[in-house]
C-alpha cells in the first residue's frame, strides 16, 4: 500500500511538474487571454537570422517564457494572491484606493497638481486655440473645448492617504480659467457630474473602471449635440431611451476596465451599473459634420456608433491616430493633408479628462495654428526675434556703447535706436 501511495504521488508530481510543457505542445486546454496593454512576442525562424549575435536565441526565449502552459492562469493566481492578501494591484500605474475603489495615479497626480505645466504654459496654449477660434469663426465653422471628468476628482474621499497631497494649481483648473476668459466655447463635464454627484438614480461613474459609465457619457454626449445646436442653430438628432438594463452581472468591459488589467482570478465586488437602450429621432433634423480630438473617453461612445447617429461623417482622432469616413481606415495625422481633411468638417472639439489633460491640446493648437494662422504666427516669431536682439544689445557693453552713440548722433532715444538696430539686425543677419 504504502509503495502504491508512493507511485502515485510521484506520477502527480510528474504530471504537475510537466504539465505546463504538456499544455504548450498539446494545446487541448484553453486558457483566458491576458488583458491590458501587453504586448505579445512573436517567435521568430532560425532561417531568418540572429543566430550568431544572439537574438534568435534571447527571441525563443521570451517566446517560450510567454508560451509555456497555464502561464496566464498563474499569473491571475499571483495577482489576485497580491490583490486579496496585501491589497497590491498587479498593474502599472494601478492604485488600491479606500474600500476597493480602483484609480489610475495620472489621475491622482493632476487632482493634486503634481504634474501641473505652469500657468504660462496653459495660457500660451489657450491663446493658439484663441487664434484658430478667431479663423473658424470666419469659415462658419465652430471649435469647442471638452473637460471630461475625473475619477480623482469624482472620488477624492477613496485617495489613499498616503497619495494625498496639498497643492492649489493644476492643469485643469488653470486651462478651465485660461478657456473661460478666452471666450472659446466650452463644457465642463468634470464641474458637471460633481454637481450632480449622489442626485442620480444611475452611477456616474464606476468603481473599477477609470471612465465614465455609460449613462454618464450619453448624458454627455446629448449635452454636447445640445450646445453646438444652439451655437450654430439647427435642429439637431433627439437621443432618447426607454429601456435601462440594470443588471449586476452585467457590468461592461468599459466600466470594470481598470479590474479586467489587473488580471485576476475572481470578479471584484461592485455596485451594478445602468446600460440605456438608445433610440434617436432622425426625422428633419441637421447633422453637422464632426471631428473629436481626444483620448479614450470619447472612443468609449464613438465605438459603439453614437457620434454616427448625431453627426454626419463623425470621425475621432485618438491623439494622433485619425478614424474618419473621409479617410481610408486609420490615418497617422502626419500622413494626411490635415488642411483638406479639417475642411470638410463644421466643428472641431478638443477633449481631455485629467489623466491626458497634462498634453492638452495634443500639438493640434501648434498644427492647427501653423495651417490657419500662418501670416499670424509669422508675425508674432519676427517680433521674438527683434525682442530677442534687444535684449541682446543690452547685455552687450561694447554694442550698447555703440548704440548709445548713434542715438545721440540722430538726436533719439536710446530705446528707440535700440530698437531700430535690433530691427536692422533681424533684417539684415
Amino acid at each position: 500500500m504504502t509503495k502504491i501511495l508512493h507511485n502515485v504521488s510521484l506520477t502527480l508530481i510528474f504530471v504537475v511538474l510537466l504539465s505546463p510543457m504538456l499544455l504548450f505542445l498539446f494545446p487541448l486546454i484553453k486558457v483566458k487571454n491576458l488583458q491590458g496593454a501587453i504586448t505579445l512576442i512573436t517567435a521568430t525562424d532560425a532561417a531568418q537570422g540572429g543566430w550568431y549575435d544572439e537574438s534568435f536565441q534571447k527571441n525563443k526565449e521570451k517566446y517560450l517564457n510567454q508560451e509555456f502552459g497555464f502561464r496566464n492562469t498563474l499569473v491571475r493566481l499571483n495577482n489576485e494572491l497580491y490583490y486579496r492578501i496585501f491589497c497590491i494591484a498587479k498593474a502599472k500605474g494601478v492604485i488600491m484606493g479606500k474600500e476597493g475603489y480602483l484609480f489610475e495615479e495620472t489621475y491622482i497626480n493632476d487632482y493634486y497638481g503634481i504634474n501641473f505645466i505652469g500657468q504660462k504654459k496653459i495660457d500660451e496654449n489657450v491663446a493658439r486655440l484663441t487664434k484658430i477660434d478667431s479663423v473658424f469663426k470666419t469659415l462658419n465653422k465652430t471649435l469647442l473645448i471638452v473637460f471630461a471628468p475625473g475619477k480623482a476628482s469624482f472620488y477624492p474621499e477613496y485617495i489613499p492617504d498616503n497619495y494625498k497631497r496639498v497643492g492649489k494649481e493644476t492643469n485643469y483648473k488653470g486651462y478651465r480659467k485660461s478657456v473661460q476668459q478666452s471666450g472659446i466655447n466650452f463644457i465642463d463635464f468634470n464641474e458637471y457630474l460633481l454637481a450632480n454627484k449622489g442626485k442620480t438614480s444611475y452611477e456616474q461613474y464606476p468603481k473599477t473602471g477609470i471612465h465614465w459609465s455609460d449613462y454618464a457619457a450619453i448624458i454627455a454626449l446629448d449635452s454636447i449635440n445640445k450646445k453646438l445646436a444652439s451655437i450654430r442653430n439647427y435642429k439637431p438628432v433627439q437621443i432618447y431611451w426607454t429601456e435601462i438594463v440594470d443588471n449586476k452581472d452585467s457590468v461592461s468591459t468599459v466600466d470594470s476596465d481598470i479590474e479586467n488589467g489587473m488580471n485576476l482570478i475572481f470578479n471584484i465586488n461592485k455596485p451594478r451599473m445602468s446600460y440605456p437602450v438608445l433610440k434617436y429621432e432622425e426625422r428633419n433634423k441637421q447633422k453637422p459634420t464632426v471631428l473629436n480630438i481626444g483620448d479614450s473617453f470619447y472612443a468609449n461612445v464613438f465605438d459603439k456608433d453614437i457620434p454616427q447617429k448625431l453627426f454626419t461623417n463623425a470621425g475621432f482622432a485618438f491623439f494622433s491616430q485619425i478614424k474618419s469616413p473621409f479617410l481610408q481606415g486609420t490615418q497617422d495625422v502626419g500622413n494626411i493633408n490635415l488642411k483638406e481633411f479639417i475642411d470638410k468638417h463644421d466643428v472641431i472639439i478638443l477633449m481631455c479628462t485629467e489623466g491626458t489633460i497634462v498634453n492638452f491640446p495634443f500639438e493640434y493648437d501648434k498644427k492647427l495654428a501653423r495651417i490657419y494662422c500662418a501670416s499670424e504666427l509669422d508675425n508674432e516669431a519676427y517680433a521674438q526675434k527683434i525682442e530677442s536682439v534687444k535684449a541682446q544689445i543690452k547685455a552687450t557693453p561694447e554694442w550698447l556703447k555703440k548704440v548709445t552713440k548713434k542715438a545721440v548722433a540722430k538726436n533719439i532715444s536710446v530705446e528707440a535706436m535700440i530698437a531700430e538696430d535690433a530691427e536692422y539686425s533681424v533684417n539684415n543677419p
